[in-house]
């Protein structure tokens, strides 16, 4: 793994429990914030907004509804130019498998846990390919992912948003991923 770490570039990306609008935060290694993702309180689904540092509004993330599999729309804005669909998110299979199939106009992905149950790392595919790998560390107040982009080549901020809709998809009432991983690291 460390030999994995020297190749890659790694966001932390800080989830907010008891937020209303800034629930997300994305960093870099040495705590350089380079994005925030505000969402809409009191809406029917998640609704989720990516902004940079300068508060330029960059992508959109909208939960379906209704659907069978739990469904994300993906949208880039492009100065205040009409939304640009650009991926859609579906959690498919058992659910005890944790994965996302993500098709988008980057290629086609899939984010799934990787081990057990008790697991708390994810692996992004592209073509059988591994991209990035996200792991998460779960407090009372809030969850962090830190994530390392092992193929540069990939957007960083597609893939950073690919996380942000795991945790969404994490969170929904009665769903059983939706519960924190056992860690027990900290024993």
């Amino acid at each position: 793994m460390s030999e994995l770490r020297s190749q890659s570039t790694r966001y932390l990306i800080s989830e907010k429990h008891l937020s209303f609008d800034n629930r997300f935060l994305i960093t870099d290694e040495s705590g350089s914030v380079h994005y925030k993702v505000n969402s809409t309180f009191f809406a029917l689904g998640d609704k989720l907004s990516i902004f940079d540092q300068h508060e330029n509004e960059l992508v959109r993330i909208r939960q379906n509804y209704p659907h069978f599999h739990l469904t994300y729309k993906v949208y880039s804005i492009q100065n205040g130019a009409l939304d640009k669909l650009i991926a859609s998110a579906k959690r498919t299979g058992p659910l005890w498998q944790h994965k996302l199939e993500i098709s988008s106009s980057h290629g086609e992905y899939i984010l799934q846990k990787n081990g057990g149950v008790s697991s708390n790392i994810y692996n992004l595919t592209k073509n059988g390919n591994l991209i990035a790998i996200a792991t998460k560390d779960v407090s009372p107040t809030k969850s962090l992912y830190w994530i390392d982009i092992v193929d540069d080549r990939e957007p960083h901020l597609f893939i950073l948003t690919v996380i942000i809709i795991l945790s969404c998809a994490q969170r929904v009432p009665g769903n059983p991923i939706a519960r924190p991983p056992v860690n027990t690291s900290k024993i």
